[in-house]
């Protein structure tokens, strides 16, 4: 298996709003990224919405609230924005 040097952080909350998901534990669902290095942090008291991505060490960061859903999509005004730094190209 090829490995890159790649820097995986995740920050998320301990406890999930959608019933489905609420018996989910971050350690089974994380378990492949976290033996592969990443590093897991939760938030235990408060429900998170907001997701951010960096790439490339702020080449490209993406910040926003849409989720890769239906409801997202075609029904709650959500967004993200991409912010492209071109000053360490």
């Amino acid at each position: 298996m090829e490995t890159r040097n790649v820097q995986v952080e995740i920050i998320t909350a301990r406890n999930r709003d959608q019933p489905i998901y609420s018996s989910f534990l971050n350690s089974d669902l994380f378990r492949e990224l976290i033996a592969r290095g990443a590093k897991i942090y939760e938030e235990p008291y408060k429900y998170l919405h907001m997701k951010a991505v960096d790439i490339d060490d702020g080449k490209f960061v993406t910040i926003g609230s849409l989720n890769q859903d239906h409801c997202s999509f075609y029904q709650n005004n959500e967004a993200n924005i991409l912010i492209k730094n071109y000053i360490n190209f």
